[in-house]
């Protein structure tokens, strides 16, 4: 989470968004990870105020995650709604009582298979339906198709001649899976 959030702030940063965080919640059930994160995290912004909960997600309590409804939350949820160690109804039901107010979700994961990309689209659907939400972008990148299989059979030669992204320049472009959906949710 904590890179996460440096690309966000990296991010809002390049964009010239005016944007004044309060407060960054690390949410991580390896100890060692999250204080490594927090510091990092601290060392990149020394003026953020940095809150660490060291729980598995399953574990969370209302008083971990309260925030004031008056202010724009974003979660980061980078590479974990597709595990299937936690509840997402669990989560869900905790994020409906405690993140009341406008909510941005950004939601990524490895494209690994169907049924645990469907965990991103169950907690998608979930909020769709019950609140008032608005999907801004999804992408589904799979190992398939021509580029993959390009980037693949190329994967130890210095770049493609067939296709213009498989250059030296982006090299990596399109070897990565992954599945995305970012929204907006307002949770009243």
């Amino acid at each position: 989470q904590a890179l996460a959030s440096m690309v966000l702030l990296d991010m809002i940063k390049e964009r010239s968004i005016h944007a004044k965080i309060d407060e960054i919640i690390l949410i991580e059930p390896s100890e060692v990870c999250l204080k490594r994160g927090a510091l990092h995290l601290r060392r990149y912004n020394n003026d953020l105020l940095i809150k660490t909960i060291h729980k598995e997600l399953d574990s969370l309590e209302q008083s971990d995650i309260k925030i004031n409804p008056n202010n724009t939350k974003v979660h980061l949820f980078s590479n974990i709604l597709d595990v299937d160690r936690f509840s997402i109804i669990h989560l869900l039901s905790l994020l409906c009582e405690t993140q009341k107010g406008e909510n941005y979700f950004i939601c990524v994961s490895p494209c690994i298979d169907d049924l645990r990309s469907s965990r991103l689209d169950a907690f998608y659907q979930y909020l769709f339906q019950k609140y008032d939400t608005q999907c801004f972008n999804t992408v589904t990148n799979v190992k398939s198709g021509e580029y993959w299989n390009c980037n693949h059979n190329y994967r130890f030669h210095n770049f493609c001649e067939k296709h213009p992204s498989c250059t030296p320049f982006d090299p990596y472009k399109n070897r990565w899976t992954r599945y995305e959906i970012v929204f907006k949710s307002f949770i009243n």
